[in-house]
């Protein structure tokens, strides 16, 4: 569990990071909820504690996402530096897709693996 620890609190610093550091423009900010964040890192921490090592590790993105953002709106609001036309976002934002990526990449292999092990035990 410990590396997963590390993995997470690497990418709040990085985020936490550039997020002072980037310029974001006024309309880049936006408030956040605590409501919304308290759901999602809910979702992480099971996904985390997952034995899958692929899943806890999406999980383990997922949570570092989270948590990024959640310390930003302790701080007010959270900034969004990256832009692309009138879509801003930040590297939390990207966390949490990259760690929902992984854990649904990861379950389709869980069930293919369990599917395989049924077919060797005769299941039709």
């Amino acid at each position: 569990m410990k590396p997963y620890a590390l993995i997470c609190v690497a990418l709040v610093t990085a985020d936490q990071l550039l997020k002072q550091l980037l310029p974001t423009p006024y309309w880049g900010w936006h408030p956040g909820g605590y409501s919304w964040y308290g759901l999602t890192v809910g979702f992480a921490a099971v996904a985390v504690l997952v034995a899958y090592p692929p899943i806890r590790l999406g999980g383990t993105i997922m949570l570092a996402g989270m948590v990024g953002n959640v310390v930003s709106v302790a701080h007010g609001a959270v900034a969004n530096p990256f832009l692309i036309g009138s879509l801003a976002f930040n590297l939390a934002d990207l966390m949490l897709l990259t760690g929902f990526l992984v854990i649904c990449g990861s379950a389709m292999g869980i069930a293919r693996d369990i599917r395989a092990r049924g077919l060797a035990r005769g299941w039709k």
